[in-house]
Formats: C-alpha cells, structure tokens, sequence
C-alpha cells in the first residue's frame, strides 16, 4: 500500500485505527486498501469525474425545474431583529402583496412546473401580517387540486408573535408546516429579536405557540449571533420546548473575523454532543437537528454537485410585485432579478449559469468543494459583491466544521446510520 499524501483531489481520514479516504470530487469514501488503491491508481477516474460534473451541470441548467415557491406576501414586519438581511422585512421596497397577485403567481408556477407536487411557502417580511390573501391563496390552491392538476403543500415562515386561536386552526386545518424564528432562551431572544418599542418578543412567542408546540406541529429556526454561540445549549433548549425541527444557522453578517473560530468550536462541540446522543440511542432527539441530518446524508450519499443548494432552480421566490427571484434572500438584491409572473423566467438560465461551481476556480482547489459547492450565492454577494467569491475565513471554517462531520460520519455504526437517516423522519 503506498504512502498517502493528501491533495486537492482527496484527504486522508484515520478512525477507529482505520485509513479512509474521502474523494473530492465525488464525495465517495473508500476504507479498504484495495479499493484505496484502485482508485487512486486509476487516472482516469478523475477525468471521468470532470465530465459528468459538467453533464450534470448543464442538466441543472437545462431543466430549471421549480417546486417551491416563497410567496412574500408582505414586504414588511413587525419586528426589528439585529440580523435581518431583509431591511426590517421590506428588502428595500414596503408593500402588501394583493390578492390578484397572489393567485396569478400561484397559476403561474402551476402552469410552468412540470412536477405534479409542489410546495408554496408564505414568507415576508411577517407573513401573518397579511393573513387574508394567505387564506385566499390557500383556498385557491384547494380548487387545483380539485381539478387535480397539482398537488400542493404549505409551509410559512413567522416570527410566531401574531397567531392565535384562528390562525392555529386554519394552520391544522390545511396542514400547514411552520417554521417559527426563536434564537434560544428568553435572554437571548429578547437581545436579538424585538419589536419597533424595542420589548423582547420570547414571552409572547412562546404563550402563541403553547397549543401548536404541545401538538407537536411547529419547528423553529434559531438564528446565532455573536451574543450567545453556544449551539449546544441552545438546542437543548429548543428541544424542551417541544418543536418538530430544529435549525440553527449562523449570522454571518454579523460575524467578526475572530468570531470564526468560537464558532467552528461551538459547532463542533454540539455535533459531538449530538454524536454521543446517538450512540446513547436517543434517535428523536438528534433527527430534530434538521440540517446536521441533512449533512450526514449528504456525506452518505455521496453525490456529485456543481450546486450548493436549489436556488434559482429548484427554489424560486416572488416579491409583492410579482417580480422572480432565485431565492427570498435575494429580493433586496434588484438586479438578481430573473423574471416576472407577467413576462416569464428570461433570467433563470443565466442566473443558474453563473452560480455554478464549476466556474470558481479557487473551488476547484479546495477538498471540501462538493460539500461546500462555493457556499451561499447570496451571502457571497452580500459580503463580496461576487456570488462566487466567498469569505476566505467562512472558507476555513466550514473546512474545520465539515472534516468533524466526515469524522463522525465515520464512527457510526451502519445501525445508527441507517436510524438516523430514516426517510420517514425527513
């Protein structure tokens, strides 16, 4: 067996006394010495692997097939939390999304997807806030299904600060998945998300959402600032509460350079913390971890990608105009603008284009590039103007944060694998 020496095209891993490698470009990982050898005496494999990125690629490209639609049925809120990326929830234009809006953007996606499913999501902005064309959009969606030309589901994103009685009941009554914003404790919450008085918001969130929580009906999605990084601990917190998902994501607007690294330990610290539950055989408890589950898959999977996520393709999002953009994120950002429910999807094809890692160069170089997939387009233009130039210190961390994954991935057991990764529980 030859002497393993790492490069772009591969990176050694040794756990449990046993040699892995894991592949760059095709995220496979190999853990005998006759496939290790195999594969690394093939040249031609990596050849083999540049092509079908490509062919993959332009299939992306080709297809542009939409599922889910963030419908911001508002452009505003009633809060004024310190991260949101979307100007108080107005993305540089306040407004209401009317009725007829809404429903020609419904018709408009039925009528160009050609998938028999699809999801609408009501963002903002507060999406509650305009809670009448929710429940047109809703009934409307209803009526297609009658006709059975579409299966529709809902999911909203909300501060929670505005349901009560009648908003649970229409959210059970069409199944509606919710995904509320809650930062952690009380403390935490108070200090990130308030309203326009500046009065922390945990306590009224918390007495809304009691029926919906008890019911088991309701995820959350924390938002970690610098004020508190202690993943861990805010997780356990969240899972007391009694929430079905649990993400936790990083503010990186907010992030200072030296914060990265505290980040990268806390992050690492809590995916041990949710390693050592599993081997504990507490399954429920770690399949709420939304996106560390996603991780994991991703890595067992193993497939070859040129995207980091559906945007623009998969995912799309509609303003208050009616104007197309690759993701809600992106609203802000005018001249991401692909298209219109009056005029069409013109600007999709190049907008896919041009988020494709396999036109990042400093990508190509770097062993986490089919985990990565150069990052979030839209945090690389709002920190670098550049949708392909990333931050070369998130670069370093998610390196520290993804080769902790692989390791992990690696110690479980094919038992506990294949528990956690029940579809089921997706």
């Amino acid at each position: 067996m030859r002497n393993l020496i790492e490069n772009n095209d591969y990176k050694v891993f040794i756990e449990n006394d046993k040699k892995y490698i894991y592949m760059s470009d095709t995220g496979k990982i190999y853990g005998t010495d006759e496939e290790i050898e195999k594969v690394l005496e093939d040249e031609s494999l990596f050849l083999d692997v540049t092509e079908k990125r490509k062919k993959i690629s332009q299939k992306k490209i080709e297809e542009m097939t939409v599922g889910s639609i963030s419908l911001l049925v508002i452009q505003g809120c009633n809060l004024r939390c310190t991260y949101c990326y979307g100007e108080d929830g107005q993305y540089q234009d306040s407004g209401i999304m009317d009725k007829d809006t809404a429903l020609k953007s419904i018709e408009f996606f039925v009528n160009q997807s050609p998938l028999e499913d699809i999801n609408i999501c009501f963002f903002g902005g507060e999406p509650l806030m305009n809670f009448s064309v929710i429940r047109e959009v809703v009934n409307y969606c209803h009526e297609i299904e009658k006709n059975g030309r579409k299966k529709i589901r809902f999911s909203m994103t909300t501060n929670g600060t505005l349901i009560n009685e009648e908003i649970e009941e229409f959210i059970l009554e069409n199944k509606i998945a919710v995904q509320i914003s809650l930062d952690g404790d009380k403390k935490t919450q108070d200090k990130n998300r308030f309203d326009a008085s500046r009065c922390g918001t945990y306590d009224r969130v918390i007495e809304n959402t009691k029926s919906l929580r008890e019911k088991g009906a309701l995820g959350v999605r924390a938002t970690l600032t610098p004020f508190n990084m202690n993943v861990k601990e805010i997780y356990r917190h969240l899972d007391s509460l009694n929430f079905n998902k649990i993400i936790i994501s990083p503010a990186f607007n907010l992030m200072a350079d030296e914060d990265y690294d505290v980040l990268a330990e806390k992050y690492i610290e809590w995916y041990r913390d949710l390693e050592s539950e599993l081997k504990k055989g507490n399954y429920q408890f770690v399949r709420k971890a939304k996106l560390f589950k996603q991780e994991i898959q991703r890595i067992d999977r193993a497939l070859v990608r040129t995207m980091s996520c559906g945007v623009g393709k998969n995912l799309v999002a509609v303003d208050i105009h009616g104007n197309v953009f690759p993701c809600q994120r992106f609203v802000s950002m005018k001249d991401y603008c692909i298209g219109s429910i009056n005029e069409g999807l013109h600007g999709q094809r190049s907008f896919l284009k041009s988020v494709n890692a396999m036109e990042n160069d400093k990508c190509k170089e770097c062993w986490i590039r089919n985990l990565c997939v150069a990052g979030c387009p839209f945090c690389n233009a709002a920190d670098n103007g550049d949708i392909h130039k990333k931050n070369e210190i998130c670069c370093e961390y998610e390196k520290k944060v993804y080769e902790e994954l692989i390791r992990i991935y690696l110690r479980l057991s094919e038992d506990e694998k294949k528990l956690l990764l029940d579809v089921r529980t997706m």
